[in-house]
């Protein structure tokens, strides 16, 4: 059985790894960006010009890795684990298949919305090229399995690999609990979480054990692994913006993927008699592609913006009104990253009540991202709006390894996605032992 880390050994992000399922085949997990190379090279104005030069750079996989396997599997659709696929518009018969979550999703919204900014060199240019692209739960069963885990995006996937020599388990970025759980038990969260999930009891490790039975390789990722990380748990996230929501006007700010941070947003505004309203194109899009129209009427989620959009099943509110709601405490607004809009029309509107914004990431924020919030914060003054940060990893914590080990008995570990390789092998040779 062989393993090959073509690219995230030693870094956090940038993910490759082939695995064979056959004497002369392979498949690839993930061809991500990696970033602290995309940084080295490229900023706000010196921008890319082709996804072939950012591989020649290192940013992203060699091409040859791609071409002439078997088929490509992404784990879910952060940059740093999706990277490019261009080279599906190639004249080339060695194309792989390619797997993506959300498939419709991917081509779009995310393909669309790409082709306005420099990540137009990531994606296919091509209508038929696109339409090569399968879903993440359409991969073969014969060889590979896709295992839904929980993650700051859904949804994601682990991949179990079924090679001649053995099983290879391929975790992607995986936490081991999500962020709906202080809410099990309710009515519309177990509905909710059997449409996400399969199961009201589902529980991604042991889903895992189940399709893959003996693992003999485990690629595990380390994201927190010597990071000085907060370790919030799903109850501290859910409790600190419960108490935020108690008094105050609310704004979230949050990635566009992260469909459980919005969830749990929209769940405690359920609970406190609120409605939630989405303001944004990908966000809205997003969520009323992955949350059934039915839980989201239940919830009291709506959505608006300067116009309607087609296609949306959900409830549109104008734009002074959706405001107007917020700033009476009504409604709890929910946004990926535009904030500054929303100060704008507080600004043009005057409203002159305190709001909060909660700023929530899931990943340690990168230099640009912090300039970034620099300007948010002269406009947040303009406006009244109070930031804080609110911050619950989309990864496991370190003393949850042992959990993952216990649980999956792998033969062998591969990390990845990790700046110390080094001290989780050193863990996982006192784990087995024991």
């Amino acid at each position: 059985m062989t393993v090959k880390v073509v690219s995230g050994s030693r870094t956090i992000g940038g993910n490759c790894v082939l695995v064979s399922v056959s004497r002369d085949e392979y498949v690839v997990l993930d061809h991500g960006l990696r970033f602290d190379v995309f940084r080295r090279y490229y900023g706000i104005y010196t921008q890319p010009l082709s996804a072939g030069e950012m591989r020649k750079l290192g940013a992203l996989p060699p091409l040859e890795t791609l071409l002439g396997v078997k088929a490509a599997f992404i784990s879910h659709l952060h940059l740093d684990h999706l990277g490019s696929l261009d080279y599906l518009d190639y004249d080339s018969e060695m194309k792989p298949t390619v797997y993506v979550p959300l498939k419709g999703y991917y081509r779009d919204i995310i393909a669309q919305s790409w082709r306005y900014s420099w990540r137009s060199v990531l994606v296919p240019h091509t209508f038929s090229s696109l339409n090569t692209v399968k879903d993440a739960e359409e991969s073969p069963s014969g060889y590979v399995r896709s295992v839904k885990v929980f993650h700051s995006t859904y949804p994601s996937y682990s991949y179990v690999v079924h090679g001649r020599d053995g099983v290879v388990v391929y975790t992607g970025d995986i936490r081991t609990k999500t962020l709906l759980e202080p809410f099990r038990g309710e009515p519309v969260v177990d509905d909710l979480y059997k449409h996400l999930y399969g199961a009201s009891d589902y529980n991604p490790l042991e889903a895992i054990v189940e399709v893959a039975g003996n693992v003999d390789i485990l690629v595990v990722e380390g994201t927190n692994f010597a990071r000085p990380v907060a370790m919030l748990e799903p109850g501290d996230f859910a409790n600190l913006a419960e108490r935020v929501l108690a008094k105050h006007p609310v704004v979230a700010s949050l990635h566009p993927l992260d469909l459980e941070s919005a969830l749990v947003m929209a769940l405690l505004a359920y609970k406190a008699g609120l409605t939630t309203t989405l303001y944004g194109t990908r966000l809205t899009k997003y969520v009323t592609h992955a949350v059934p129209p039915r839980v989201l009427r239940e919830l009291g989620v709506s959505y608006t913006g300067p116009n309607r959009q087609p296609a949306v099943d959900a409830e549109y509110v104008e734009l002074r009104e959706a405001m107007g709601r917020m700033v009476r405490r009504e409604s709890v607004v929910l946004t990926d990253y535009e904030t500054v809009d929303i100060a704008r029309v507080l600004i043009d509107f005057g409203y002159s009540e305190l709001v909060v914004v909660l700023l929530v990431t899931s990943e340690p924020s990168s230099e640009e991202y912090n300039i970034e919030v620099k300007r948010q914060l002269e406009w947040f003054k303009l406006a009244n709006m109070q930031p804080y940060r609110l911050r619950v990893s989309g990864h496991y914590y370190p003393h949850e390894f042992k959990d993952i080990v216990r649980v999956l008995k792998p033969r062998k570990l591969v990390p990845v996605h990790t700046a110390a390789p080094k001290t989780m092998l050193a863990l996982f040779e006192r784990y087995a032992q024991s």
